[in-house]
């Protein structure tokens, strides 16, 4: 196979590839992101809502973690590398005394026997 023909046969298969369409939303969102709910699980419902592919986030939070999720959409997600770089500051509560079943589920409480 010469080279004229494996370059014939690259640029067939991509002219057959149909061509993405641009995006039509462009911003940052910034979403209060619930415990029990992943960091895909909220960019994969604005996908849904704003009809976009184009969409992602600065940072993951666990599922069990609540805080600020930012989100890049269309031409914006390129600023999500900056914002990824930049400090944050993580919050947390330790309640010392009480005891939890293994079956309550974290960040609920169970009936205290103290």
């Amino acid at each position: 196979m010469t080279n004229s023909t494996t370059m014939n046969s690259s640029m067939t298969n991509s002219a057959a590839m149909a061509k993405r369409r641009p995006p039509t939303v462009h911003g940052v969102a910034v979403i209060d992101k619930p415990a029990g709910v992943t960091s895909h699980d909220v960019v994969n419902q604005l996908r849904r809502q704003l009809g976009e592919r184009r969409i992602g986030h600065a940072g993951t939070l666990d599922p069990d973690a609540t805080g600020v999720l930012v989100v890049g959409v269309g031409g914006a997600t390129r600023l999500m590398q900056f914002m990824s770089d930049s400090s944050k500051t993580y919050t947390g509560e330790v309640v010392l005394g009480r005891r939890r079943r293994p079956s309550t589920p974290p960040g609920r409480r169970s009936p205290s026997t103290t």
